[in-house]
């Protein structure tokens, strides 16, 4: 009987490979898998099936519940699961189980998921040496059967500009080759290709070049219905591309039909329904502290603007979005604290930044923690906490925002000789001299 529901299942689901596709085909799948699982939950081919279709359609969860019920031998599908459900540091603990596998280690589905997870981790240096090394071990592969397709190598040199546009220092004359090689101009390259290209030039200070591969990236993306939500992206980069293109004027006016000449002009129209997304509203506001933008304008673009609301909806990125990297996460808490603070929930940005302090991605960053020093230094001013706000700027630095800030806090504390003191040993140390000699 077993036997004859077994083989009844496995024809349904090879009718549903010839009827069915995508998410509908995943979704019977599963359905089906469930099924033959339940009747003979001893079998190995049938367990391994059901995870295959739990991942497939992106079941992650349960998918991992049925591995570890199953003895938790499918260790890099484990992995995997770990790694969509944003868990990175896990599933590169869980990789690390696989370091005796010889043959699993030097597959090329391990070196990818391997890779993503440092990317995710931002080991941007390690992805990007990962990534070039699979594009060169697949160009040498002669098996056919063996070789990646034409849309895995292109998610790979995505992923791979993701990386470089996040590190410092771009050598773009190394990623023209190394594209160049691996995604010719016969292959097929999907939005998010452009969109990352789109970051690599920007962060090389490439705009022009930035700006044409963010159209190509726009309208790959516009055409498709299924990306529809992720055409909020556009609107943060060209506010980024504004504030390089106009960073030497000291307004932009802002509008949203077309110029003669493209200046001061909204390229990338957005579907009212995503018009108060998080990131584009938190652009916004940066980007109008530095210039006299047309406040009507954005209103009529992106909608009214409340900081709190910024705030909330932040840590709702922060709980739900497991795709974003520790640096973006990193940031969003920063930017919560501050959207707090515009909003004058004071109470809830100490708490808030007494909480990110104590993480081990903002205790090991000098930059963070520096970041959260001035934070709180600002919250202590704004309780006229002067003596504890003066305790917490470090003594060794001397750049010129940090003397004058120490140089109010002491004039605040009625200690004029001190101030004058601090300011005449800044402006006479030799570092100093050229920049203000008379």
């Amino acid at each position: 009987e077993d036997r004859q529901t077994c083989q009844d299942i496995y024809n349904k689901i090879n009718q549903a490979t010839i009827d069915l596709s995508g998410q509908a085909l995943h979704k019977k799948v599963l359905e089906l898998a469930t099924h033959l699982h339940s009747a003979v939950p001893e079998d190995e081919t049938a367990t391994e099936m059901l995870i295959v279709a739990q991942i497939k359609s992106r079941n992650f969860k349960d998918a991992i519940e049925t591995i570890k019920k199953a003895g938790d031998k499918m260790i890099f599908e484990h992995a995997f699961c770990l790694h969509r459900l944003g868990e990175n540091q896990a599933a590169f603990e869980k990789l690390k189980q696989l370091a005796g596998d010889q043959e699993e280690t030097s597959s090329l589905r391990y070196q990818h998921l391997l890779s993503q997870v440092n990317y995710k981790l931002s080991n941007y240096s390690k992805a990007i040496g990962a990534y070039e090394q699979m594009l060169e071990k697949n160009a040498m592969e002669e098996d056919e059967e063996a070789q990646l397709q034409a849309d895995e190598i292109i998610d790979i040199a995505t992923n791979y500009m993701a990386c470089q546009s996040s590190i410092e220092k771009v050598d773009w004359n190394q990623i023209e080759k190394f594209l160049g090689e691996h995604c010719g101009e016969g292959v097929e390259k999907h939005y998010e290709y452009f969109f990352n290209l789109s970051q690599v030039h920007l962060q090389d200070q490439r705009v022009k070049d930035a700006l044409a591969s963010l159209r190509q990236s726009y309208e790959k993306a516009k055409a498709d219905d299924q990306y529809k939500g992720d055409l909020v992206k556009f609107k943060v980069q060209e506010m980024h591309m504004i504030n390089q293109l106009f960073g030497q004027f000291s307004s932009v006016s802002y509008t949203t039909s077309p110029g003669e000449s493209g200046e001061g002009v909204s390229w990338f129209d957005l579907p009212r329904s995503i018009k108060n997304n998080i990131l584009v509203e938190l652009n916004i506001n940066s980007l109008s502290e530095a210039y006299d933008l047309n406040t009507q304008t954005f209103k009529d673009v992106i909608g009214s603007l409340n900081w709190k609301k910024f705030a909330d909806r932040i840590q709702i990125q922060l709980k739900e979005n497991q795709l974003l990297t520790q640096n973006q996460r990193n940031m969003l808490q920063v930017n919560a604290v501050i959207s707090l603070i515009k909003s004058n929930s004071f109470d809830e940005a100490r708490a808030m930044l007494d909480k990110i302090k104590k993480q081990p991605h903002f205790q090991k960053s000098q930059s963070l923690t520096s970041l959260c020093q001035s934070i709180k230094v600002y919250l202590l001013v704004k309780d006229k906490k002067y003596e504890e706000a003066l305790g917490e700027i470090k003594t060794d630095v001397q750049d010129f925002k940090t003397v004058f800030l120490k140089a109010y806090l002491l004039l605040s504390l009625k200690k004029q000789k001190d101030c004058v003191h601090e300011l005449v040993n800044f402006v006479t140390s030799s570092k100093h001299q050229d920049r203000f000699s008379l």
